[in-house]
């Protein structure tokens, strides 16, 4: 089956919801995009960005993302390939460092997509 993503302005309401997103930090000036990826009509996953901040230009932040629960673990890389068409719509955007807050459990998948840690701050990753 074909994959297929969608790009929409504005919050996600899911991911707001399944990270308990209160509030997030005054970035300045920033867009925010829901990105959903699709086998068919199937949600495979949803991910929450954030872009080109007025103070801190060049910085992109992934808020949350979720792969849908049958699609994880297939053997598939769902979550590895989400995360590459992410970068590589942020970079397109002019984002050139990208942030992450993973749970301790999600950390090893981060570091495997690049990421590093940085203590008390979160994990990163400088697109090239």
């Amino acid at each position: 089956m074909k994959i297929t993503f969608s790009i929409s302005k504005g919050k996600s309401d899911y991911i707001a919801r399944l990270f308990s997103v209160q509030e997030l930090p005054d970035w300045g000036s920033y867009n925010y995009e829901t990105i959903e990826m699709y086998s068919g009509e199937d949600v495979i996953g949803i991910a929450e960005t954030m872009h080109s901040g007025e103070r801190i230009r060049g910085t992109g932040k992934i808020n949350g993302i979720e792969i849908n629960k049958q699609f994880q673990r297939s053997g598939k890389n769902y979550g590895s390939m989400f995360v590459k068409y992410i970068e590589k719509h942020l970079k397109s955007h002019g984002v050139r460092t990208i942030w992450v807050e993973p749970t301790v459990s999600a950390q090893g998948f981060w570091k495997k997509q690049g990421y590093k840690y940085i203590e008390d701050e979160g994990m990163k990753k400088v697109l090239s």
